[in-house]
């Protein structure tokens, strides 16, 4: 039944789903057996808090929206009213094909409450207002470092079309500042080539002045008492330096909030996505859900410890006999990330081993 409704339901769990947007908010309000018809907001949470208190009073609130481009800020303010909020995964949200093919906000909303009713939701991490601040200025640094591999490849791509051809890289090293020099000096007698490949230099150089700066800021950010002792363990991993540290740091937050290494493991994206059917089940390659912030950072440190690792280069080696090295180094960065867990865990600095080879060698 969905009905405008005013009822006292003292004691009572009532249940919201709600469908953010920038300029408003979809909200259905359900308890056992009764439905309020959805309705439309502005998107602040004491609006919400209010109309709850005064159209159900004495209830139990427990409120739930998808995470996406508002971040965590609406959870955390519907805490300081004392209301329960939770934020879900989108993917994890049950949904049946005609809410798929009839998508709008009235439905969203409602399917959120319903399944937070049936109790098949599950909340993900909510940072403090602090950590969600420090992850986006190390994302930010990433994005930054895109752009200005996208600006050098629009560079390059300018200088093909003109049928102009670099000079080697043992001569004039790319992207050094000679190189740039060199690139001032380009289509004197071709403005409009002159003003298309200004237009990209300058681009760079203010990308280049603000990943120094932010470089800065980090080493800085990394010298507080939230990170430094965490920094001097992982920088401690091989592969692992600053970037790397400060990145896992602010996108794992807590490592003390992973039940275990396969939670950890799943949360990053180093486990294998399955198909199964019957009695069959096949391996359809690693999980399409993934921090790639943390994935890249393992990854690339996993090619760097198979050198000075002899242990992980043993195992590495013998991977690599049967499989794909891409293949073989994803396990590589399974064992890797199960030493940075037992770093971080028990605050002990990485220790490299000795391979068994080696041992009988010794012997």
């Amino acid at each position: 039944m969905t009905e405008t409704i005013t009822a006292d339901v003292h004691g009572q769990d009532v249940y919201v789903g709600i469908d953010t947007h920038k300029r408003n908010w979809s909200v259905c309000v359900l308890g056992e057996g009764w439905e309020e018809r959805p309705f439309s907001q502005d998107p602040r949470p004491g609006q919400l808090v209010d109309h709850l208190r005064r159209k159900f009073p004495g209830g139990r609130y427990h409120l739930a929206y998808e995470a996406g481009f508002a971040g965590h800020w609406i959870a955390r303010e519907f805490a300081l009213h004392g209301v329960d909020c939770i934020v879900v995964n989108a993917a994890d949200i049950p949904t049946n094909d005609k809410d798929r093919r009839r998508k709008t906000d009235a439905r969203d909303c409602r399917k959120i409450a319903r399944a937070h009713r049936a109790h098949t939701l599950e909340p993900i991490y909510l940072p403090t207002q602090q950590s969600e601040e420090d992850r986006k200025f190390m994302r930010t640094r990433l994005e930054m470092v895109r752009k200005q591999t996208r600006t050098k490849n629009q560079i390059k791509s300018l200088i093909a079309i003109s049928g102009t051809e670099l000079p080697p890289a043992a001569e004039l090293p790319t992207w050094s500042r000679s190189f740039i020099v060199w690139l001032e000096g380009l289509f004197a007698d071709r403005p409009s080539l002159k003003m298309s490949l200004d237009v990209y230099l300058e681009e760079l150089r203010s990308q280049r002045t603000w990943l120094v700066k932010q470089l800065q800021q980090i080493r800085e950010l990394s010298r507080t008492d939230r990170f430094a002792p965490n920094v001097k363990l992982l920088m401690s991993v091989p592969g692992i330096g600053l970037i790397g540290a400060m990145t896992l740091l602010c996108e794992l937050i807590d490592i003390g909030r992973f039940r275990d290494l396969d939670h950890l493991a799943s949360y990053i994206g180093l486990v294998p996505d399955t198909r199964s059917s019957g009695d069959s089940e096949h391996t359809v390659g690693m999980t399409s859900r993934a921090n790639k912030h943390l994935l890249v950072i393992i990854i690339e440190a996993s090619w760097v410890a198979i050198r000075k690792d002899p242990s992980l280069t043993e195992k590495f080696e013998k991977d690599a006999q049967r499989m794909k090295r891409s293949q073989a180094i994803v396990r590589t960065a399974r064992r890797l990330l199960s030493r940075i867990h037992h770093v971080l865990r028990e605050k002990e600095p990485y220790r490299i081993a000795v391979s068994t080879t080696s041992l009988i060698d010794q012997s």
